[in-house]
């Protein structure tokens, strides 16, 4: 295990877990991007399970392909949710709020791109400003505070940057755009209003507490717009309409979301598409089989 550079504590705590196993059986080293190349060019390296960036996953790719070894990508992600006139306003805010600013949006699966039927619009808009603004922000270790900080100083420009730019171009910044000054590397919760969809805030990963909202015309218009994306992790959708849940189903990631979820499958596989990974992916006790390899024996009788 190489956790990434900007957040290895985590994953070094984990060795007092697996500190019950015997020696070697789960070694876990620590550096930048160097390392992780040394590790999948060794030859005692049989399989690669990735995640991280399109970019660096790209390489990973590349480099297992030329050793002929397995390889695992779960890369980034502009995860989409479409809402559907008649459903109930708060309920669909609240799963549009948390769903984008979980762990202040720092998560692969975050939504990113938020399609609502132009019948419900202006309520849902009004009421997703007033859940987004209850999200206070300050220390992860003050109870108090919804939103943490954002990994480092970079992310949190990179974030701004896409909010100024999609700003310019017309959208509308309706809470938060602007970082918050001070230490730490704090960004507030922000709802932007129709941004373009050319706009880096609607075609790249922005990984930070960011709400964008576009109205359509149609539930139809918003899977067609949720899928013109490079790609394709994660999307969900609210729908009462019977007939629209056949027309979520057809999203296009590695795993689609409608109404919430309910009691699926055990351990169902979780298959990334674009540019969002490869590799089909168990969860559980079937993952183990992800991680070993079949082989025939054929034994004939002895004479």
């Amino acid at each position: 295990m190489k956790p990434s550079e900007k957040a290895p504590l985590s994953v070094a705590a984990l060795s007092e877990v697996f500190s019950c196993l015997p020696p070697g059986v789960v070694n876990i080293v620590l550096g930048n991007g160097s390392t992780g190349a040394a590790l999948i060019e060794h030859p005692d390296v049989d399989l690669v399970h990735f995640t991280g960036s399109v970019s660096t996953g790209r390489k990973v790719g590349a480099a297992a392909g030329g050793r002929l070894i397995p390889c695992f990508l779960e890369l980034g992600g502009k995860d989409p949710l479409v809402i559907d006139e008649g459903v109930d306003i708060e309920w669909a805010a609240e799963m549009a709020v948390h769903g984008s600013l979980f762990n202040t949006g720092q998560v692969c699966t975050s939504i990113e791109r938020i399609y609502v039927h132009k019948k419900i619009a202006e309520s849902f808009i009004a009421e997703v400003v007033n859940k987004a603004s209850e999200w206070t922000v300050g220390p992860g270790n003050d109870p108090i505070n919804k939103l943490g900080p954002l990994i480092d100083a970079d992310q949190r420009d990179l974030i701004h940057a896409q909010v100024f730019e999609a700003q310019l171009n017309g959208a509308q910044v309706l809470i938060g755009g602007e970082p918050i000054p001070g230490p730490g590397f704090f960004y507030p919760p922000t709802v932007v209003l129709n941004p373009p969809d050319d706009s880096r805030l609607m075609t790249e990963e922005t990984f930070g507490p960011v709400i964008t909202v576009c109205v359509v015309e149609s539930f139809e218009e918003g899977i067609k717009r949720a899928n013109a994306s490079s790609y394709g992790l994660s999307a969900s959708a609210l729908t009462k309409n019977p007939e629209n849940i056949e027309v979520a189903s057809r999203l296009n990631a590695g795993a689609i979301t409608i109404n919430g979820g309910g009691t699926g499958p055990e351990d169902p596989p979780f298959e990334p598409v674009k540019a969002s990974g490869s590799g089909r992916i168990f969860f559980g006790p079937k993952s183990l089989e992800s991680y070993t390899t079949a082989y025939a024996v054929n034994i004939g009788e002895a004479k």
